[in-house]
């Protein structure tokens, strides 16, 4: 009796295991977050995309500049026409996290980041010269 419970044990043991191993198989390897740069006047054919699956030091170094800045008031820009358009998605899920839009500037840019759910209300940052050459390099300006 006791070889049948334990015989038991292991099965229950190895479908749980497998179940979940089955599951990550399906699922498979999507990216759960893509960030999407496109410059001002082109096309989203021409846009650059970094998904976290092949690119995942840039998106890292992308999220950083874009979550971590210091609040702007004021600024003076042309809201209609930025630089650059910044689009962070979740494919997974079909939802916007976040969108933002770029203007540079001699030595710094600003950074517009939409906090509503349209464009009248908008957070507006700083960046330095090296954030905002960074991005510059990831849609190919530099």
């Amino acid at each position: 009796m006791n070889i049948g419970k334990l015989l038991l044990w292991i099965a229950g043991i190895a479908l749980i295991f497998g179940g979940g191993y089955a599951a990550a198989v399906y699922v498979g390897d999507t990216p759960s977050y893509t960030l999407t740069a496109v410059k001002a006047g082109e096309n989203k054919e021409t846009s650059a995309t970094l998904h976290n699956g092949e690119h995942q030091a840039e998106l890292d170094t992308m999220l950083n500049i874009l979550l971590h800045q210091k609040p702007m008031e004021g600024a003076s820009v042309d809201m209609e026409n930025p630089d650059v358009t910044l689009k962070l998605i979740s494919p997974e899920r079909s939802i916007g996290i976040l969108d933002a839009r770029v203007w540079f500037e001699e030595d710094r840019a600003v950074l517009g980041i939409r906090s509503g759910q349209t464009w009248n209300s908008i957070r507006f940052s700083e960046l330095s010269q090296n954030e905002a050459s960074y991005i510059r390099s990831i849609v190919g300006e530099e």
